[in-house]
């Protein structure tokens, strides 16, 4: 898959998610690369500072575990809030 088809993969589908969810696509994006992405990268500075910083096995598997807390809790939400409801016919209509 090249740059380019990927990047209309991923406009299709921020636009599929707009079309079933009451969200339009510029609160989509906004939500997505304004305060999810900032958000994991400090969430995984701050952890990756805290694993090197120390030498105790049990603080890195507490890093190690939190990192896949965090990411199974993104994961759970964005099923949550885009698929679920799209299956169970709760989405509004845009007209």
């Amino acid at each position: 898959m090249t740059g380019n088809n990927l990047c209309d993969f991923c406009i299709k589908l921020l636009e599929w998610w707009a079309a079933h969810t009451p969200l339009t696509y510029a609160e989509i994006n906004n939500i997505m690369f304004i305060v999810l992405q900032p958000a994991i990268i400090f969430f995984y500075f701050l952890m990756a500072i805290i694993g090197a910083k120390t030498s105790s096995k049990r603080v890195k598997r507490t890093v190690i575990t939190l990192s896949v807390i965090v990411m199974i809790i993104l994961v759970l939400s964005t099923i949550a809030l885009f698929v679920i409801p799209y299956f169970a016919g709760g989405f509004y209509t845009k007209s």
